[in-house]
């Protein structure tokens, strides 16, 4: 079993009905990573991570009765900061956090595996787990080579 930091608080949250998964026009040209949930229903949550900030969102994206579990990782060896995790549930909400948040504030170049699922009735929506591991350097979109 994964062991788990506290959840961060329940700040930023927005509930639009129909999420936007578009970047604003001053993040668009800021470096960008996304991934969705692999579950059957497609695509049942969304997390978005812009180095510039360390900011991180986290979006509900179907009528489904689950809700989205995030857990962001450090994997660098020996790092400061483990790990924090975030979760929200009702289609179209949506929480971010970014470096003001503390637990939030991620190492700059170090590498953050991403791991984000469903959940529903207490119990993993299986499958829906998927992983990405991206390092946090402001001014360039880059994965983790030779990380695990």
């Amino acid at each position: 079993m994964r062991k788990r930091l506290a959840r961060m608080g329940v700040t930023g949250v927005a509930c639009l009905g129909a999420m936007a998964a578009t970047a604003s026009p001053a993040q668009a040209a800021e470096p960008h990573h996304w991934m969705y949930t692999n579950d059957r229903s497609d695509k049942g949550g969304r997390v978005d991570f812009w180095p510039q900030g360390d900011k991180v969102r986290l979006c509900d994206t179907q009528s489904d009765g689950a809700h989205v579990d995030l857990v962001v990782v450090n994997v660098t060896k020996d790092p400061n900061q483990k790990e924090y995790g975030l979760e929200i549930g009702g289609a179209g909400c949506c929480q971010e956090v970014d470096s003001s948040n503390a637990g939030a504030n991620l190492a700059e170049g170090d590498c953050f595996k991403f791991v984000i699922r469903l959940i529903k009735d207490g119990r993993e929506v299986v499958p829906s787990e998927d992983k990405a591991q991206w390092r946090n350097y402001n001014n360039s979109e880059r994965n983790c080579d030779g990380v695990t």
